[in-house]
């Protein structure tokens, strides 16, 4: 399967205004999110319901900035800006917040809040506030 595995648009993403306002650089860093997802085909016996993918890991994605820099060729700002447009119109949420300080690593979720952009239902993204430690500059 490897490098025959295709992702999927859907004509409701591509036809959003959420994506007509992202960059070029936060559409090809979400695709790569995408990449990241893990699955199982389901198989369906029912007729009634089609067969479809169930991904396991949609919030539990890892994309570090060493591996945008080394992997992919993004540099620090613009890796720093496409993760800002896809949070703010509502591609990715911030699971855990990582840490330079422990050397922790992010978690990303992939989020379907891009689907109410613009209307009223639109939940606006909320930066996770790291915890001060005693000793840290507040």
């Amino acid at each position: 399967m490897g490098d025959r595995l295709c992702i999927e648009f859907g004509k409701q993403l591509l036809q959003s205004k959420a994506w007509f306002k992202l960059s070029k650089s936060a559409k090809e860093i979400y695709g790569i999110f995408l990449c990241k997802r893990r699955g199982k085909w389901i198989n369906h016996d029912n007729k009634r319901k089609e067969n479809e993918w169930l991904w396991t890991n949609l919030k539990q994605l890892e994309f570090t900035y060493l591996e945008a820099l080394n992997k992919y060729n993004f540099s620090k700002s613009t890796f720093q800006r496409g993760l800002k447009e896809l949070f703010e119109y509502g591609f990715l949420d911030i699971i855990k917040s990582g840490g330079q300080l422990w050397h922790q690593k992010a978690l990303y979720g992939i989020s379907d809040r891009w689907r109410e952009y613009d209307t009223e239902k639109f939940v606006p993204y909320k930066r996770i506030k790291k915890p001060v430690i005693g000793w840290m500059k507040k």
